[in-house]
């Protein structure tokens, strides 16, 4: 008899507990009803198609940084075709103004359809910059001789580096921009310096198209951040002035320290290979300081 009284409290401790704990629940839904209400977004709010009704400040704000990330646009800078040597237009891109757009959100009236407040961002090169760089800051060439299968190798590497484009402080890199030197891109077997000797392989004579390249920046003062001499000396250049390059292990870097895009434009002609990087007329030295700018000094430099 005891037993089954005890087992009767107990059910009833439960059910009343079971009671309070759904009373709480609901007290609980009313008071978010009831916050959502106060502060919320307003119904039939929408954002950008998105329904934003009850939305409490901080969900808002949430829902307009993912909307941020979908509508983000980076900016596109002019540059130059490859193949043509036209300029290709820059393109301002866009960032949501997340601020601006979640007030628009929580002071919207009931059903009114906000649109996010987009930002232009625009291009840190656009086509009147390109289009003034058409003074040479530096100008180099060298004879061309050797192989049929060199010469077409300089022909082809000193127009893949045609028309490069060189943002402010940027570093170029030789690699980076000619790419490797395989027979799926057209390069031929030629001779290449191999210690201290000579050894057939692809891509023989590009780095007569570095060396070139190099003179050049030196001629326009620009830094030099890497170059490495050859293990055996070159013709085509004065002793101390050849850039040698090995994909993946030696590579010719400069950085563009003026304060303008330039252009580095390169081809053969005439039984030379030639390079010139061209830049604004107020980016060109002035008369008797060729090769010296900004505390650079236009000077071949060894890196080991």
């Amino acid at each position: 008899m005891g037993t089954t009284n005890g087992g009767g409290r107990r059910t009833r401790v439960t059910l009343a507990l079971a009671g309070l704990l759904v009373v709480a629940v609901a007290a609980t839904g009313c008071l978010d009803l009831v916050e959502r209400t106060l502060y919320g977004v307003r119904p039939g709010v929408t954002l950008a198609g998105r329904d934003m009704t009850g939305q409490l400040p901080h969900e808002a704000r949430r829902t307009v940084k993912d909307l941020a990330r979908e509508l983000w646009r980076p900016p596109e800078n002019a540059t130059i075709d490859r193949s043509t040597g036209k300029v290709v237009p820059e393109r301002p891109g866009q960032v949501l103004d997340v601020a601006e757009t979640v007030r628009r959100v929580l002071e919207a009236g009931p059903g009114e359809a906000v649109e996010p407040l987009l930002l232009p961002v625009e291009p840190r090169v656009n086509r009147e910059a390109l289009a003034r760089a058409t003074v040479p800051l530096g100008r180099y060439s060298t004879w061309l001789s050797g192989s049929a299968g060199r010469i077409h190798n300089i022909r082809l590497g000193a127009s893949l580096l045609n028309h490069t484009v060189l943002l402010p402080g940027e570093i170029f890199s030789f690699w980076a921009a000619h790419g490797p030197t395989t027979a799926a891109r057209g390069f031929k077997k030629a001779p290449v310096i191999i210690g201290e000797a000579f050894v057939t392989d692809l891509g023989g004579g590009v780095c007569q198209v570095s060396t070139t390249l190099y003179n050049a920046a030196l001629e326009a003062g620009l830094e030099i951040v890497q170059r490495h001499p050859h293990s055996k000396r070159v013709w085509y250049v004065p002793i101390g002035r050849d850039a040698a390059v090995s994909f993946d292990w030696l590579d010719l870097k400069f950085r563009n320290t003026t304060d303008y895009p330039l252009v580095i434009r390169g081809g053969t002609g005439g039984g030379r290979v030639w390079f010139e990087i061209l830049g604004p007329p107020e980016a060109a030295l002035p008369p008797g300081a060729s090769g010296q700018r900004q505390g650079f000094s236009g000077r071949a430099v060894e890196s080991r």
